[in-house]
């Protein structure tokens, strides 16, 4: 048997998988190679990089 909450749940699953897919093929478009990962295709300005190392 099936209750309101149980499925809510299977809902919120779905949505997150949906979720996770989408920004994964985002992000397959712009980054290709191992090295554009890893540098965020040199894009990032100094300033929000700076911001992210410190915290």
């Amino acid at each position: 048997m099936s209750t309101p909450d149980h499925m809510a749940s299977w809902v919120a699953v779905a949505l997150v998988v949906l979720a996770t897919v989408l920004v994964g093929g985002f992000g397959l478009r712009i980054s290709r190679t191992t090295s554009d990962f890893y540098v965020a295709s040199r894009t990032v300005r100094p300033r929000l990089n700076a911001a992210a190392i410190s915290g």
